[in-house]
């Protein structure tokens, strides 16, 4: 399962490439790429194509929602989850899941792990 982390704060990217590599506890079943800006996301994603990805909703150089189309695109089994702290219904952007930063629960992001991995098996 290859997947795509797009974030811009260290913390939050780090513990997603965290649980990921715990989860597939070998990296021929998880490839996890992280980036922290669209530009670096679009650079990854000419190459890579996620089946599973975790994006911000604000970074740098943008709005992470505005590449969801195109992901989907790319990959319409991809499941996107996105990291937020704002007040948002994440399915009215395209996102098929939703953290809110300050509420972060490692147990959801193994949940969406293993939703994404039973989708890509079918």
């Amino acid at each position: 399962m290859n997947i795509l982390i797009v974030e811009d704060e260290t913390l939050y990217g780090n513990v997603l490439e965290f649980i990921c590599h715990s989860f597939g506890l070998d990296s021929q079943t998880i490839q996890v790429m992280v980036a922290t800006s669209l530009a670096k996301s679009d650079e990854i994603r000419r190459t890579f194509v996620p089946d599973l990805v975790f994006s911000d909703m604000d970074l740098p150089d943008g709005n992470g929602i505005s590449r969801f189309e195109e992901m989907r695109k790319q990959n319409p089994k991809v499941l996107i989850c996105l990291l937020t702290g704002n007040l948002i219904k994440p399915e009215d952007h395209g996102a098929d899941y939703f953290f809110f930063k300050n509420n972060f629960n490692a147990q959801k992001a193994v949940e969406v792990l293993r939703n994404s991995q039973s989708r890509q098996e079918k």
